[in-house]
């Protein structure tokens, strides 16, 4: 029988124990593991408000809706009965006799009465006196709060998120949803590189916009494509498998599509557009190329088919662990080329990973 316990508990209280103070808040928040254990948040309110937000591994990314006062009171009982106030957090240390690796840490916030406290209690620590308790306790909030549904782990959705961190570089299931949506709206195709140090999303305004580490400072290319090469993305994008946001392919003989050597080469012009790096990896060096376009002028002009010749050579480099970024005063920094009129990407970065 649902939260049988906390029923008989609530039915055994007199009238005033039952109440909901008016300014509780509980909020549950459970973290990742070694796998696809669900990250996420859960919020409940004095009034039954429900506050969802799923980062990773959920099939909701944010939800809302409103719960009976009877179930708040469950919550506000199960709280009083595991003597919340005086509990312990059961993390690496005195409480936890055994530590095991890789596993959640959940943590409780309750606001009940002009009291507050946060709760931490990582999966890992094992053997404590409280410990079956308080996982009861935990799942109670997940069961009465209604989340089943949301904080699921779906195959499908995740593989659509991973599709579109691969152009977005998405952290957060709410960014990698938002993701999703325009890959179905504006993208015919994507493209990564079997080796996977490539990502490129075609769109259906002719764009093509391409994630790489081909060019020393540049990790971005945007050029558009003729009406023959869209013609041909087209035709392997209507290729794509059922369920699937937009089609997906390595295949080599569309590398030329995506290929950051011809679209730049073919430019009349190319521009450049600084960038925050989104990893915090390569060394800092200093422009290599003064003597064709000074470092003070990259930004602030457009070069020329001749002068990206010359300075093309100079960008090889041999190994990912030598990408360089380019140094700055205020620190490392990339570069965004945009060969003549490219559109801009059809699918929105993502922010830096937290």
């Amino acid at each position: 029988m649902r939260n049988a316990a906390l029923w008989a508990l609530l039915l055994a209280l007199p009238a005033a124990a039952q109440e909901v103070p008016r300014d509780f808040r509980l909020t549950m928040s459970r973290s990742g593991c070694f796998g696809t254990c669900p990250v996420y948040s859960v919020t409940i309110d004095a009034d039954g408000s429900v506050t969802f937000g799923g980062r990773k591994f959920t099939a909701a990314s944010s939800e809302r809706k409103t719960i009976p006062p009877d179930a708040v009171k469950e919550l506000v009982i199960a709280v009083k009965r595991i003597g919340f106030f005086a509990l312990d957090d059961y993390v690496p240390g005195a409480t936890c006799p055994e530590q095991w690796t890789d596993y959640p840490t959940v943590s409780v916030a309750v606001r009940m009465k002009g009291k507050s406290r946060v709760l931490r209690h990582d999966h890992g620590c094992r053997g404590f006196n409280r410990e079956q308790e308080l996982m009861r306790f935990e799942d109670a909030i997940d069961e009465v709060s209604g989340i089943a549904a949301w904080r699921r782990y779906d195959r499908e959705i995740e593989a659509s998120r991973e599709m579109a961190a691969s152009i977005t570089h998405c952290w957060t299931a709410a960014d990698c949803d938002r993701g999703v949506r325009e890959l179905k709206e504006n993208a015919v195709l994507l493209y990564e590189s079997e080796d996977r140090s490539k990502s490129a999303v075609i769109c259906r305004d002719g764009g093509v916009h391409i994630q790489s580490r081909r060019f020393a400072f540049i990790s971005a290319v945007d050029a558009r494509l003729t009406a023959k090469e869209l013609a041909l993305a087209e035709a392997a994008g209507a290729k794509r498998e059922a369920g699937s946001a937009v089609a997906l392919t390595s295949d080599p003989s569309l590398a030329s599509l995506v290929s950051e050597v011809v679209l730049a080469g073919r430019a009349r012009t190319i521009r450049f557009e600084p960038e925050k790096p989104r990893l915090a990896m390569g060394q800092l060096r200093h422009w290599i190329a003064n003597d064709v376009v000074p470092e003070a002028d990259l930004t602030k002009r457009a070069i020329t088919a001749e002068e990206w010749q010359r300075i093309r050579p100079r960008l090889d480099y041999t190994s990912a662990s030598e990408y360089p970024l380019l140094a700055t005063p205020k620190g490392g920094m990339t570069l965004r080329l945009i060969a003549d009129d490219a559109p801009p990407p059809c699918v929105t970065p993502a922010a830096a990973a937290p």
